[in-house]
Formats: C-alpha cells, sequence, structure tokens
C-alpha cells in the first residue's frame, strides 16, 4: 500500500476505532473520513478499497442507526 491516506485510514481504523471496543461510533467515523478527505477533497480507489473495508467490518460487528445511515451518505456521495 502507498498510498499515505489509505495507510492512514487503515491504522486509524484498526489500531484506534476498532481497538477500543470493536465498534465503530460517530467521532470514530467522522475522522475516518476527516482522514479520507485531507488535503485534496478527493478519494483514490485505493482509499475505497480500504474504505469498503472498514465500513463492512463495522457492519459486522454492529454499528448504531446514524452511524449506518452515515456510511450510506458517504458511500452514496464518493461512490464508494
Amino acid at each position: 500500500m502507498r498510498d499515505r491516506k489509505a495507510q492512514a485510514l487503515m491504522g486509524y481504523s484498526f489500531l484506534v476505532a476498532f481497538a477500543n471496543d470493536d465498534h465503530l461510533d460517530a467521532d470514530e467515523l467522522k475522522m475516518i473520513e476527516r482522514i479520507a478527505l485531507e488535503d485534496d477533497g478527493k478519494i483514490s480507489e485505493e482509499e475505497k478499497k480500504v474504505l469498503r473495508n472498514i465500513f463492512a467490518h463495522a457492519e459486522r460487528t454492529g454499528i448504531d442507526d446514524d452511524v449506518a445511515e452515515e456510511i450510506a451518505r458517504f458511500r452514496a456521495a464518493y461512490d464508494i
């Protein structure tokens, strides 16, 4: 993985977001979105792949309705 933001997304999600309780909460999702969009406001294909994995893991482990809605909105907005 050579994409700096993709590496940051993976690191944050599994070392911070999922490390404490294996669930993604709204604040953690906002940070993931912020990392994904920083610098250029765009999401590369490698970043999309990482985000798909993060979101799939979050859905498997259980998420609140507001988090599910925001994931759906973010996926639609950025074609993830």
